[in-house]
C-alpha cells in the first residue's frame, strides 16, 4: 500500500489546476480547497498564496513543471 505524501506550493495568480491531474493529488483541506478556489476568482493578483496538497502516490512532486506555471514546491516536499 502507498503512503499518503503531503506538500505544499506557493505562487500568485491563478492556481495551475492541470498539476493536480499531472502530479495526481488533490487539496489536502477544506482551507486548502478554499485558497485555491479563491486563486481562480479574485481579481488580486499581487498575493502570495500557499496550498498544501497530498497525493496517494510514492512519488514526489514535479518541481520544475510547477515551477513553469510560476508557483513553487516547498522545499521540504
Amino acid at each position: 500500500m502507498k503512503k499518503a505524501r503531503q506538500f505544499t506550493v506557493r505562487g500568485r495568480g491563478p492556481f495551475p489546476l492541470d498539476m493536480l491531474r499531472y502530479d495526481r493529488c488533490y487539496p489536502y483541506s477544506q482551507v486548502d480547497s478554499r485558497v485555491l478556489e479563491l486563486s481562480l476568482t479574485d481579481n488580486d493578483r499581487s498575493a502570495w498564496l500557499t496550498v498544501t496538497l497530498e497525493t496517494g502516490e510514492s512519488g514526489a512532486p514535479t518541481v520544475s513543471r510547477w515551477t513553469e506555471f510560476g508557483w513553487w514546491v516547498d522545499a521540504s516536499a
